[in-house]
């Protein structure tokens, strides 16, 4: 499979998200977890193709997606008061599904 470059279109991100929001919308729902996704968008320079947020009390998980396969990720507890940002790059679409559901904790 053909892996994410940040000089293609993003086809092939844009595929790989949508197949994962649908594979993944029933168990979501299951667990209370409410996703939002806002994009595709048209990614020019260092624009997010995609800004997903997952919420489960007290849990909030921002995820910008960028052309490429890189991820911006921010993790609020509000329970505990923490906050944490870190950044993830992700080479394939088997990989960016496997990394969304340990960050949206499925």
């Amino acid at each position: 499979m053909e892996g994410f470059q940040p000089e293609d279109e993003s086809g092939l991100l844009i595929d790989a998200v949508e197949r994962w929001r649908s594979d993944r919308a029933e168990s979501l729902g299951i667990a209370r977890t409410t996703l939002t996704v806002s994009g595709p968008f048209e990614a020019l320079g260092m624009d997010a193709v995609y800004i997903l947020r997952a919420e489960r009390h007290p849990i909030e998980i921002e995820i910008h997606v960028f052309r490429g396969g890189v991820m911006d990720v921010m993790r609020v507890n509000w329970d505990e008061l923490s906050h944490v940002q870190t950044g993830i790059r992700v080479t394939s679409a088997e990989e960016l599904a496997a990394t969304l559901d340990q960050l949206v904790g499925e």
